[in-house]
């Protein structure tokens, strides 16, 4: 048979007795609850934080019996999630990313196939799977009889058109060739019955047009071309005139045919000099290449299209601050909070210089091989704390656990902490409790150190 063994025999007299320890379900607290106390430096009364080294864990619920059983129908409606009509309900996943025909069908609409984005948006609109090119060029005809036919009847809704078309009615189509016939008179007598104007007269009395977006682009460019070709060539000006407005040569037209970068920088194998202003007297405070490189300000006799480094001048205020070096930098460095960098240390993960949480299972006692970092603040309290080495440990002081967990909270006759009794006699010579006279007042209930009267009994 098994051999049983008391946890009393294992673990001594600090265990707690299990009768009001009981577990009461699985949403609660686990059967195995845990305390430490520290087991190398007696510290009477102390109950802060115990290093991981340095604790001892200590079990206080021995019991492993759970409370009263759940039923059988909580049970049911806590692992299976039925409908109303008492059918199972399938996983949120298959509910709702489920791939049905509707996804794996060919594209006949804007979204088509298994997108999971358009799942939900309902009808769209119709797929029309063409391109500008087949709409405006090839079917460019279909298209401005479907666009005319969708015109008549319209009233007006752009107000700032409506004087211009009473005036000089509008006469744009697809076809260049039918303008004349738009233009000419649009009366029921001058219509021809076998060929219908480019542009036709709505109900509402106006006159709607079509042109397509390739057809503007043809002829605006091949107008373009066609003054480009009728325009004089423009006679280049005199590179030996001298402009006292601006620093160098140039003829005063931003408008020519010499680009930014050539009037501020010149060309390929140009002297600067050329460019360059006369005298002294002749120059000013701004820039040659202030629209293409726009901040820099020119207060010192340069060569003009340098785009090296400018010295401190007087007339430069931003300059001037800088070169005195009057602010110091900010250091960021310094600035940066203490808590916002490492400055735990990294025994525990060699070579690991990543993030760790603020928590006090992140402060360790094993120092690496090179010693505490003193960076930080724990590294630098590490440091001092270490700097003449390591006491070994003392067993001296440790508590007996068979003797009792209420030994760590009351000191023993072995120790007895100097900073506690200076406490202790400093509270009792502020507040002693005696039974002739307090030197403090009292509160009009109980006092600590007095025993209770039946005045004070609340029963």
């Amino acid at each position: 048979m098994p051999i049983t063994v008391n946890p009393a025999d294992k673990w001594g007299s600090t265990l707690l007795t299990s009768g009001d320890y009981v577990h009461k379900g699985p949403n609660q607290a686990g059967n195995k609850s845990l305390i430490s106390y520290r087991s190398d430096i007696g510290v009477p009364g102390y109950t802060g934080y115990i290093a991981g080294p340095q604790a001892v864990v200590l079990p206080l619920k021995t019991c492993e019996r759970t409370g009263r059983p759940v039923s059988d129908a909580a049970r049911e409606a806590a692992t299976t999630r039925t409908l109303p009509g008492g059918a199972l309900a399938g996983s949120e996943y298959a509910d709702k990313f489920r791939k049905g025909p509707a996804d794996t069908q060919p594209a006949s609409r804007t979204g088509g196939g298994y997108w999971i984005t358009q799942r939900s948006l309902g009808q769209s609109a119709p797929f029309i799977a063409t391109s500008t090119y087949r709409a405006e060029t090839l079917a460019g005809a279909e298209n401005t009889e479907r666009q005319l036919l969708r015109s008549q009847g319209l009233p007006c809704t752009i107000p700032q058109y409506e004087a211009a078309r009473q005036t000089a009615p509008r006469a744009q189509s697809a076809d260049p060739s039918m303008r004349r016939v738009a233009a000419g008179s649009l009366a029921a007598s001058t219509r021809s019955a076998t060929q219908r104007p480019a542009t036709a007269i709505t109900t509402a009395g106006e006159l709607v047009g079509y042109q397509t977006t390739t057809q503007s682009a043809l002829e605006g460019a091949a107008a373009m071309a066609a003054q480009a070709v009728a325009r004089k060539p423009a006679v280049p000006a005199s590179t030996e005139a001298r402009y006292p407005v601006m620093p160098h040569a140039m003829p005063p037209s931003f408008h020519g045919a010499a680009s930014a970068y050539v009037r501020d920088y010149g060309c390929d194998a140009s002297d600067p000099m050329e460019r360059s202003a006369p005298a002294e007297k002749f120059q000013t405070r701004m820039a040659t290449g202030r629209d293409l490189a726009a901040g820099t300000t020119r207060n010192t006799n340069n060569l003009p299209g340098y785009t090296g480094y400018i010295a401190a001048s007087k007339y430069n205020h931003l300059a001037v601050a800088q070169s005195a070096n009057a602010d110091e930098r900010i250091n960021r460095q310094a600035d940066a909070c203490l808590f916002g960098m490492d400055q735990y240390a990294r025994g525990r993960v060699p070579g690991y210089t990543g993030y760790k949480p603020k928590a006090p299972r992140n402060q360790t006692t094993e120092q690496p091989s090179q010693g505490p970092p003193t960076c930080t603040t724990s590294g630098a309290a590490n440091a001092q704390a270490t700097k003449h080495g390591v006491p070994p440990i003392d067993n001296s002081h440790y508590i007996n656990s068979r003797a009792g967990l209420m030994t760590f909270f009351t000191a023993t006759g072995e120790h007895v902490s100097d900073n506690g009794l200076s406490n202790a006699q400093e509270y009792y010579r502020l507040c002693r409790p005696s039974m002739m006279f307090r030197m403090s007042a009292l509160p009009h209930v109980t006092h600590y150190g007095k025993p209770f009267a039946a005045r004070n009994s609340l029963v």
